[in-house]
């Protein structure tokens, strides 16, 4: 007996995310299928420079041996050369040590232990996602950011549950590592570029609190806060886009643009009638988050606004089951008026929404059987279109980047 399970959060947009096909020509952005090849991918190129690293460090305690040991006797031979050259062993290994060991350490060094990584990374090179891959996928994300409603502090932290809630409700999501200060950059220059002032200011925000010290990255402070003075600005936060400015113009005086910009701002203040200009000797705590509204007319889609609300935990009342409506919801078996394949095993069908009606087919493939569906489909999938109004063609559309 299987009863009906009560109505959650819709799994719609969750594909948006998700990367995939290997392919240099292939949108890897769009299918969460293909992903596992770059997953295994990745982890052959870490093996790979794992044994890199270690030959780098073998070859480095080596030298570092061989230093220890001349210094030593080069010490020891500068305190009194010639006497020191007197003894015949010390004679025999000077010259030894110029015709053997000087001409070793000469090979150690020239020795290539990189050639074994490099070809590794030269023969799958051709299957890395692309730059289009990577301004999809982080646009994805900043989509699926308005469609579960998720705050960029839960994003950059990997807190996902509004989503697992939609989409996985048994297992959930597996940890993924916190955004980096120049990741959260990036999403928010991907939304500078895309004009989305509103998701710029945002991210900026965010790689404003996350900023330490990398010696993998250049991010400076002023950058970020270069990018969002002009973001805030265009989301009408003049207050906020003034304290950036006044910021950045402490660690870069000579900053041409800010200082151009302050008075601007400066003066826009002094226009507003809730704004009041600070005095100079004023400090102002930089580290509270300006406040951004959503331009809804962006891009704007009729049918977006209800399928983002389902998405959501906070849905209309239209969206939830209530008691009185989920008795109405039943389980049963389906035979499709006793079609004689379905006699002896009809299917599991569960209703799940009564408006509109949604159902649920339950144990109709076996996990093998779906594996080779998947199998057998995968080289056929197309990113999938969306027909345009104007003129009727189905095209590829910014807001939907998954595979069929």
């Amino acid at each position: 007996m299987f009863v009906p399970r009560p109505m959650t959060v819709l799994p719609v947009g969750i594909i948006l995310l998700f990367l995939g096909q290997a392919s240099v020509d292939a949108e890897v952005f769009t299918a969460l299928c293909d992903m596992e090849y770059l997953v295994h991918m990745e982890k052959d190129l870490v093996d790979s420079l794992d044994r890199y690293i270690q030959q780098e460090e073998d070859k480095l305690n080596r030298i570092k041996t061989f230093q220890s040991r001349i210094r030593e006797v080069s010490q020891m031979a500068m305190e009194e050369p010639t006497r020191h050259l007197h003894h015949p062993v010390n004679a025999y290994l000077l010259v030894k040590r110029f015709t053997r060991d000087w001409p070793l350490l000469e090979a150690w060094i020239q020795e290539d232990t990189a050639e074994d990584f490099l070809y590794n990374m030269t023969k799958v090179k051709e299957s890395f996602p692309s730059d289009e891959d990577y301004i999809g996928a982080g646009k994805a994300l900043v989509r699926l950011q308005d469609t579960y409603d998720l705050s960029t502090q839960n994003i950059a932290k990997g807190k996902m549950g509004e989503i697992a809630t939609a989409t996985r409700p048994d297992t959930g999501f597996t940890k993924s590592p916190e955004l980096l200060a120049e990741d959260c950059f990036e999403l928010g220059r991907l939304a500078y570029v895309d004009q989305d002032y509103y998701h710029c200011a945002l991210w900026m925000e965010e790689s404003l609190a996350r900023l330490q010290p990398d010696p993998m990255s250049d991010l400076t402070r002023d950058t970020i806060l270069d990018y969002l003075a002009y973001a805030s600005y265009q989301q009408n936060n003049i207050e906020r886009a003034y304290q950036a400015t006044k910021e950045l113009l402490k660690i870069n005086p000579e900053h041409t643009r800010a200082v151009n910009n302050m008075k601007f701002f400066e003066k826009e203040m002094e226009k507003s009638q809730n704004l009041v200009t600070p005095q100079k000797e004023e400090v102002e705590d930089t580290t509270v988050r300006g406040e951004y509204k959503r331009d809804l007319a962006r891009d704007y889609l009729p049918e977006r606004e209800i399928y983002e609300l389902l998405c959501q935990a906070d849905q209309p009342e239209m969206f939830n089951i209530t008691p009185s409506r989920g008795k109405h919801l039943k389980c049963r078996y389906f035979t499709n008026n006793n079609h004689p394949r379905l006699l002896l095993a009809p299917q599991r069908l569960e209703q799940v929404f009564d408006k509109p009606k949604m159902w649920i087919f339950h144990n109709i493939l076996t996990d093998p059987e779906m594996e080779v569906i998947k199998k057998i489909a995968q080289p056929r999938l197309r990113r999938s279109t969306a027909r345009n109004l104007v003129t009727g063609q189905y095209e590829p559309a910014f807001y939907r980047i998954s595979k069929g």
